[in-house]
Parts: C-alpha cells; structure tokens; sequence
C-alpha cells in the first residue's frame, strides 16, 4: 500500500439571492378619504378602495440557501416631489414599514407594509395626495421597487430590479 499525501482543495461557492424583472401594481382611490366624492367622474377608477396589496416574491429567485425574507432599504432615495395640502412629505422607513406624512409629526398620508416571511405588501392611504392637474381624476404613481430587497438564509442581499407601484387616483370636486 503507498499512502497519498498533499492536499484536496474544496471550493464552495456560495450562491446569491437572484433579483428577476416583473412588477407588482395596485390601485387606491381618494374617493373613499372622509369627504371623498364616489359617484364616478370622467377619468375615476372604479371603487374606492383605500387598501391595495400585492406580494414581491416573484421578483426575486432564492437559490440553495432558502427561505427568502424580504425588507425595505432604508438607505435608498425615497420619492420626492409628492405634497399633502402643499405640504412635502416626511418619510419614516423601518425594515417593514414606510410611514408617510405631511411634514414632520403632520397628518398621516400613507402607510407601506412588507411582510417579511411572505413578501406580501399593503398600501393603505389615510389622506390626500396633491394631484398636478387640478378639475380632473389625475393619477400619481409611486414605484417602490428600488427599496425593496431580499435577504436569503445565510445573509446575502439583493435589491429588486422590479416595480412595485402604487397608483393613487384623485378625488375631484362634483
């Protein structure tokens, strides 16, 4: 018998959570706001949901090291621009939860939610939007994809390259 010697190198590759292009769209209506007008008006959409939820596992691919959680970023740009009776939102972004308002401490304007095990998301607007075209059911569109990540089983993290969006309908005056 001869006895080997050296040494077997073993390399294990650690394989990543994979982001996938797709999307994930809901709707609200100001109409169902206190005060909010329901009888349909050129360019409403139909209800008046103020809830809208959706889920973003199919955004990412786990790999090996399952399961997924999934969490918002908070280091990413949040959206600018959007006021509440001409007042800018405040944002407040936790690993699950984004909290809008208008202005620090203002009146609650929107809340995102993400299920972490599930990847389930809600949207429930509490208050008003301002809307750029006034006398019309005008849209605005928040796309929250580019805070959304995925974390697998043994830390790794990806950000979705996917949308997620929000769109948000006016309530116009009869």
């Amino acid at each position: 018998t001869v006895a080997a010697t050296g040494t077997v190198a073993v390399t294990i590759d650690d394989d990543m959570p994979r982001a996938v292009e797709g999307s994930s769209t809901g709707t609200v209506d100001e109409d169902g706001l206190a005060n909010g007008i329901t009888i349909g008006q050129p360019g409403d959409v139909a209800g008046a949901a103020l809830t809208a939820t959706g889920s973003v596992a199919s955004l990412f691919q786990s790999g090996a090291d399952t399961p997924l959680t999934y969490s918002f970023n908070p280091g990413v740009a949040l959206p600018v621009g959007l006021t509440s009776n001409q007042i800018a939102l405040t944002y407040v972004v936790t690993a699950n939860l984004i909290t809008a308002t208008a202005g620090p401490g203002g009146a609650a304007v929107f809340t995102m939610a993400l299920d972490p095990a599930t990847g389930v998301w809600t949207f429930t607007l509490q208050g008003v939007l301002d809307h750029a075209t006034a006398g019309t059911e005008d849209d605005i569109t928040i796309n929250f994809g580019p805070l959304v990540q995925a974390t697998d089983d043994d830390g790794d993290t990806v950000a979705a390259t996917g949308t997620v969006a929000v769109t948000i309908d006016d309530d116009m005056p009869r």
